[in-house]
């Protein structure tokens, strides 16, 4: 029942508004699922039910609505959460570095990757699929972050950093160098609680929208995460590599950036423990850093990528509002 139910899920979410215009009536859904593999007379029931129970006899069912329907005996319907953790549906809930280095990995272990799998590469595997069932806090839409099926104060709570980073980057890039930060500022793992986009975003919702071909606004995006930088008021860049770091090249990470020093908010610069042992040593040795200098210097908010276009106009166009880009690049270096 579980499979079949997910697989309408999926269905009805791409093809809820193109096919029916939004509703669907009881004969629609009872074909739609019976082509999915439901027994005649199993698909019949489940419609006719759902029909009546939703006062919709005689009439089309909002997809949505049908869904709630569908899952309410399947679907983890705890939207709110353990009173005891005021950090649920929270904004700027994280996940502690902890849970990345332990659960998060044997779960993308167990999903067939390694710790050198990137993130654009387990997201579908294992980030979106551990909300699929679940009702968002927020929105009670079904399905959640990552962040929001987590519970217990080692694993999840407010977060106290926010990583700067790219999806190109490795697990083991992530979460080796929170770990070496968490060591060498003689903190817990388990109380250093991290917001990280791919987890602490509803990728269900990106998802979404980018299969309508809608795109969430600039200025929605631009509340989101500069809220985020100044309330959690600690930004963290992952740099790595150290000679060229990624995050320098995507358009987010400079706005991040842009957002931390117009703002005066802590920043404070991370990398794997190889890439570091890496730049100490250039830094004794004077090997390779010319190219360091060159890296740095060639920071340029204009040039940096972005999947979106419209982002990218949009952002430069917020740098060249304020200080500029010969400022806002040197302010970046610094």
């Amino acid at each position: 029942m579980a499979a079949v139910a997910f697989r309408v899920a999926a269905l009805l979410g791409e093809r809820g508004s193109s096919d029916t215009d939004g509703g669907w009536t009881p004969e629609a859904l009872r074909r739609l699922m019976v082509n999915l593999g439901m027994d005649e007379q199993r698909a019949d029931t489940l419609a006719s039910t759902a029909s009546a129970e939703l006062g919709k006899v005689g009439s089309e069912m909002n997809f949505v609505d049908f869904l709630r329907w569908l899952f309410a005996g399947e679907a983890d319907t705890s939207a709110t959460g353990d009173p005891a953790d005021p950090s649920f549906g929270h904004s700027l809930r994280g996940v502690s570095v902890h849970h990345l280095s332990t659960e998060l990995t044997r779960r993308v272990e167990a999903a067939g990757l390694n710790r050198e799998s990137k993130i654009y590469e387990f997201e579908p595997k294992v980030i979106r699929p551990a909300g699929e069932r679940m009702w968002c806090p927020r929105d009670q839409q079904l399905g959640a972050a990552y962040v929001d099926t987590l519970r217990g104060a080692d694993d999840v709570g407010m977060a106290t950093i926010m990583l700067s980073y790219t999806w190109g980057y490795r697990l083991r890039d992530i979460t080796d160098s929170l770990d070496a930060y968490c060591q060498r500022e003689r903190l817990d793992p388990k109380r250093v609680y991290v917001w990280i986009c791919c987890l602490c975003i509803n990728q269900h919702k990106v998802v979404a929208s980018s299969k309508s071909g809608s795109t969430i606004s600039f200025e929605v995006f631009q509340e989101e995460f500069g809220s985020r930088v100044r309330n959690i008021g600690h930004v963290v860049p992952l740099m790595a590599p150290w000679e060229n770091p990624f995050f320098l090249s995507r358009v987010w990470c400079v706005f991040e950036m842009y957002k931390a020093t117009s703002e005066n908010v802590k920043t404070t610069i991370i990398m794997p423990p190889q890439e570091e042992d890496d730049f100490r040593k250039a830094l004794r040795d004077q090997t390779g850093m010319d190219e360091v200098w060159k890296n740095l210097g060639s920071v340029d908010a204009e040039t940096a990528q972005v999947s979106v276009e419209e982002d990218r106009k949009s952002i430069l166009a917020l740098v060249a509002r304020g200080p500029g880009f010969k400022e806002f690049n040197a302010g970046i270096v610094s």
